[in-house]
């Protein structure tokens, strides 16, 4: 996976991004000007960030989403 030509094979085969830049020369045109396999710079930047829970929130949210899902 890590020679260029093998990480590309999976690329065009799986339609998921990589992180092999070399593996790109090998890649399907295509795909690399695929906006939902390679996001964009000015993408990335509108994207958000969650915060991870401390357990006794998280198990309290967990709660809340269970007893609301269950009807």
């Amino acid at each position: 996976m890590l020679r260029p030509e093998i990480g590309a094979k999976q690329i065009n085969y799986s339609y998921y991004a990589g992180c092999n830049k070399k593996a790109w020369a090998f890649v399907d045109k295509q795909l690399l000007r695929n906006p939902y396999i390679y996001i964009d710079r000015k993408e990335i930047n509108r994207l958000e960030l969650y915060e991870i829970l401390n357990p006794e929130i998280q198990r309290k949210f967990n709660e809340c989403w269970a007893e609301l899902v269950k009807y």
